[in-house]
């Protein structure tokens, strides 16, 4: 599972759930992705932090 930071249109930003980037890039182009807060479906992808694991083990 991906979970990718978004942002519409409107500056609004939030986080979409997908399978893989394959999967979240077949959606937004069937205009499947809108913004929750709006309903925009004008998405665009943000940069992600790399998850860092700092558990030690």
């Amino acid at each position: 599972m991906k979970v990718l930071n978004l942002r519409c249109a409107h500056d609004h930003r939030f986080e979409g759930w997908f399978a893989s980037d394959d999967d979240y890039q077949s959606q937004r182009e069937r205009g499947l992705v809108e913004c929750p807060l709006c309903g925009d479906a004008a998405v665009e992808r943000l940069p992600s932090a790399p998850r860092l694991n700092l558990s030690g083990a």
